[in-house]
């Protein structure tokens, strides 16, 4: 209640201050702030729900159910894997009559479509229900809020397409099949029409399916920071807006005897505002494109009556109509970004610079260029500045050669790609041969586009990786971005200077809360929680790290390293990667430790040969390489010890002496100061000497990879994952017991009270005293 009444009083301050500069009238500010208290409720009774008894929830965690409900929108194929959203009708036990049920389920179709659904179609499956797990590891993606915030709390999967069928009950589809009827209709032309990866660029950017876009072109797009020119976004409805308005204007002046009886801006308004509903029905109705079809749609209305109105105005106006309707789209990252690129668009370009005034239009083609470029330049910073601290937040990246793309996809999307796009589409059912056509240049503007944006995206440094700020850097952030703005609008010498030395002060604490260190722990040690395998990362408090990877599994599906991994190391601000050690040469390993060399190159690699070999295609020429081998004067186990940046931090690989292709590794042995933890996949390694510390040992059994070879007189802690053999409680080992996949994962942190060890999921706190003096360097055998 306190966080909701402080942010809605800062909301109110902040909103006063700024209506004295930009003449925003205080009754407005009200109503947008009563929506923001409103949804803070709101998103917490989303999240924590009263079901229903007949709610679908209740049949998750049982056997296979069969499921009839209907398709819900928006729908979006992808290549392999399509997210379908369907409200549940009645479950159909084995052996008993139908229950009715309600509610939503997220259900996955693994593998490429084989057959067409529509939005409205009736559906049956079977499957078993889940419920949606909470995250197990700090700071990855929390899908189950993401559900819950759309009103779904059951998931399930299924991996052939045609395992859902569609029912014939002979209803006609409604209004949303109908429109979704069109749009693949419209998708398949497109494809049959130009040739892949263009097609699927075009279906994104004309029609929104976005499911059969490359992970190769959207990287393409997302180093260079236009991401949301691929996505139906404002942008695209309000290009779209511009487009129809003049066209019909355009139409309108060719029929003059209309004009006796009515107003051309009139007719123009009246039939433009049907036209982009149904082309938003036609996109997806996503909240970006909401909030542009709300602030173009007030234009119209208020054009159609003859009234003025501020664009300011109609700005507050779209938030608070989406937050009346739907109140939890204020913690959706869409909301966020697109409100927070055009409030820092209205802030930054001041009324008179938006509509050039008469003196400028006498000036000639080179100044009008010139000043063109210049405000789109400017456009585009500030939107970039906006969105910035939740582009970090959420995606831990940025792209400085977003100035650069955007300046110059922007006006080939505005002028070129979407206009004939948009035509070709509205001339498909009239003259199919001249939207052919249409639709073909088109293509090929596409493919020029995607030239120049994968040329700029192979520049060094086009995508950078970022922190993400603390809730004290954001609120200093967009301070000091707002008063730096306001002084340029400022009318006075002495509020001018006020604003630029007070933005200028926030700005240097900002920068040195983000330069200085955290006062995180002495030492860190975080056990990560996964479905098979487990990652361990060892840390100091100057940000360097070392990392040990020991993934299971051939899933193509599986990325632990971009949703576990890599937001561990932006959130904990890691620095440097010390050591990157690779233990086993599985599909998911590889995969986690590719992304890792490619998001930050180690000082140094380690693995065996086969591990090595297998990532070649992604190796960095700076990094050295360790491999494990076997070393004949070690006799028949080998061990290598290695002596690390990361000071005080120590690893030890032990090895059996077999040959290199029938090698296992016995064990990894990762030590921080008093601390040491093992890690066992099969047995634990026999030349282990006693430790007085607190040992972790980390097995998918422990009691069997003990088999009596550890003695050590300091505390115990079992640490089981779920591996590739099975799992049970033994009972006869004598220690606190973790298992990652219910405890979630484990933090073990040095304070000056001793260790400190906590679970993420269950939050057990536990303190073991530390017996050694962690200011001295680990003796490594």
């Amino acid at each position: 209640m306190m966080v909701i009444c402080a942010g809605g009083f800062l909301l109110l301050t902040t909103g006063g201050f700024l209506a004295g500069w930009i003449r925003l009238s205080w009754i407005g500010l009200f109503p947008l702030v009563g929506c923001f208290v409103f949804s803070a409720f709101s998103v917490y009774h989303t999240l924590h729900p009263n079901l229903a008894p007949d709610h679908i929830a209740r049949f998750s965690g049982k056997g296979p159910v069969i499921v009839e409900g209907e398709i819900l929108s928006p729908l979006d194929p992808g290549l392999t894997r399509t997210n379908l959203t369907i409200r549940a009708w009645r479950v159909l036990p084995h052996g008993r009559p139908p229950i009715p049920a309600r509610g939503k389920i997220r259900l996955t179709l693994y593998g490429p479509p084989t057959q067409t659904l529509y939005v409205g179609d009736r559906v049956r499956f079977s499957g078993r229900l889940r419920g949606v797990s909470p995250p197990s590891n700090p700071g990855s993606f929390d899908y189950r809020r993401f559900l819950a915030l759309r009103g779904i709390y059951v998931t399930c999967a299924l991996h052939r397409y045609t395992d859902v069928v569609a029912i014939e009950d002979g209803r006609p589809p409604p209004l949303s099949g109908r429109i979704d009827r069109l749009r693949q209709h419209l998708n398949r032309w497109i494809a049959s029409t130009t040739s892949p990866p263009v097609s699927a660029i075009l279906s994104a950017l004309l029609i929104g399916y976005r499911g059969m876009v490359p992970e190769s072109i959207r990287t393409i797009f997302r180093k260079t920071g236009t991401s949301h020119m691929l996505a139906i976004s404002g942008l695209h409805l309000g290009i779209v807006a511009v487009f129809l308005f003049v066209v019909i204007k355009r139409l309108a002046g060719l029929f003059p005897r209309v004009f006796l009886y009515a107003d051309v801006y009139r007719i123009t308004a009246f039939f433009t505002f049907w036209l982009l509903l149904f082309y938003l029905l036609l996109t997806g109705s996503r909240l970006s494109t909401l909030r542009a079809f709300i602030m173009a749609a007030t234009f119209l209305v208020a054009l159609f009556f003859r009234r003025s109105t501020r664009i300011e105005d109609v700005f507050i106006l779209a938030a608070f109509v989406l937050l009346l309707f739907q109140p939890e789209a204020i913690f959706d990252t869409s909301f966020q970004l697109t409100f927070a690129a055009v409030g820092g668009i209205l802030l930054g370009v001041p009324e008179r610079g938006r509509t050039p005034d008469s003196a400028e239009r006498r000036q000639g083609v080179p100044a009008v260029i010139l000043r063109w470029v210049g405000l789109s330049l400017w456009i585009t910073f500030l939107a970039m500045a906006a969105t910035f601290p939740i582009l970090a937040a959420g995606f831990h990246r940025a792209s400085p050669m977003g100035l650069l793309a955007n300046l110059l996809g922007i006006p080939l999307l505005s002028f070129l790609i979407l206009p004939i796009g948009v035509t070709a589409l509205a001339l498909h059912p009239l003259i199919p041969p001249v939207s052919a056509l249409l639709i073909t240049i088109d293509g090929r503007l596409v493919a020029a586009l995607l030239s120049v944006l994968r040329y700029l995206s192979q520049i060094p440094h086009a995508q950078i990786t970022v922190f993400p700020f603390r809730w004290i850097g954001v609120l200093l952030y967009y301070t000091a971005f707002a008063l730096l703005l306001l002084s340029l609008r400022s009318r006075s010498a002495r509020a001018r200077i006020w604003c630029v030395a007070s933005g200028l002060t926030a700005a240097l604490v900002l920068a040195g809360l983000y330069v200085i260190p955290p006062g995180s722990p002495l030492y860190a040690m975080e056990i990560f929680s996964v479905r098979k395998g487990t990652y361990c990362l060892a840390s100091d408090r100057r940000g360097h790290a070392v990392i040990l990877c020991n993934g299971l599994g051939a899933s193509p599906y599986r990325d632990d390293a971009r949703r576990i991994l890599i937001p561990y190391l932006t959130r904990e601000r890691i620095r440097a990667l010390d050591l990157l050690a690779v233990a086993n040469p599985e599909p998911v390993n590889l995969r986690a430790a590719a992304a890792l060399i490619t998001y930050h190159p180690p000082a140094r690699l380690l693995g065996t040969r086969a591990t090595l070999e297998s990532l070649n295609m992604v190796w960095h020429p700076n990094v050295p390489r360790n491999r494990w081998v076997t070393d004949e004067r070690w006799g028949s186990t080998g061990l290598l010890q290695m002596r690390l940046h990361l000071k005080k931090i120590g690893i030890l690989i032990h090895k059996d002496g077999k040959t290199i292709q029938r090698a296992k590794i016995e064990g990894v042995e990762m030590q921080a100061g008093s601390l040491r933890a093992l890690l066992c996949p099969y047995r634990c390694p026999t030349r282990l000497s006693p430790w007085r510390g607190p040992t972790f040992l980390m097995a998918p059994n422990p009691e069997k990879s003990l088999q009596g070879r550890l003695s050590t007189p300091g505390k115990i802690f079992y640490v089981t994952y779920p591996g590739a053999s099975a799992w049970r409680r033994a009972p006869t080992l004598q220690g606190p017991r973790f298992h990652l996949r219910s405890d979630g994962a484990i933090s073990v942190a040095l304070t000056p009270r001793g260790w400190r060890v906590r679970t993420f999921l269950t939050h057990r706190v536990l303190w073991v005293p530390a017996l050694a003096d962690p200011h001295s360097p680990v003796k490594l055998r």
